[in-house]
């Protein structure tokens, strides 16, 4: 503590108490070891929220480096967070990638291209991306389109077939399938839809 006794700008009173003021100068390590305590409570409450994040759903490799930038951390450090938690098992952007396809082929009936776009979105590696699209069989991706189109075909009944033709190759290509597998489909799903009918 020190006394304060005089101040540039104030006339002393000689009949004013004394004033003690705390003295709040710190040595500049103590400065910095208070600033690294700090530094790193924030730093590991951030890791435990990226955890939780990694443990309720998966996030590609990619997502938590632009996630941890977001959050103020310098590039080169999210890296090394990524590859952390890579190396812990939280991160692994293959398995992913194959259960993006997995889901988005069997449930959602998407094709290829669907699911290229999804995985480029979720900022996964695009020779991961490309290995992992190039296990799917033309053959099951054909039964799928085969398969979304005979439902759709149903319920475009009341069209003539120009129209519903048009409608459901507008209808496949957004979901991803390509061009000669969508036209297969359609010929097929309008054939059997109308034989039937």
């Amino acid at each position: 503590m020190s006394n304060v006794t005089y101040l540039p700008w104030v006339t002393p009173d000689p009949d004013a108490e004394k004033v003690t003021v705390p003295d709040t100068t710190l040595a500049p390590e103590s400065d910095m070891a208070a600033d690294s305590l700090i530094l790193d409570a924030e730093l590991e409450k951030l890791d435990g929220i990226v955890i939780r994040k990694l443990t309720s759903g998966d996030m590609s490799s990619g997502e938590v480096k632009v996630f941890l930038v977001q959050q103020g951390i310098p590039e080169l450090d999210a890296l090394r967070w990524v590859e952390r938690y890579e190396r812990l098992g939280y991160v692994d952007d293959e398995r992913l990638a194959e259960a993006l396809a997995r889901s988005w082929s069997e449930r959602k009936g998407k094709g290829r291209g669907a699911i290229a776009s999804e995985m480029r979105r979720r900022h996964i590696d695009p020779d991961i991306c490309n290995r992992v699209l190039a296990n799917m069989s033309d053959e099951s991706e054909a039964d799928k389109a085969l398969e979304v189109a005979l439902t759709r075909a149903r319920q475009l009944g009341r069209l003539d077939r120009a129209t519903a033709e048009r409608r459901l190759v507008g209808f496949l290509s957004r979901r991803g399938f390509n061009g000669s597998t969508v036209r297969d489909a359609v010929r097929e799903a309008l054939d059997s839809t109308r034989n039937a009918g």
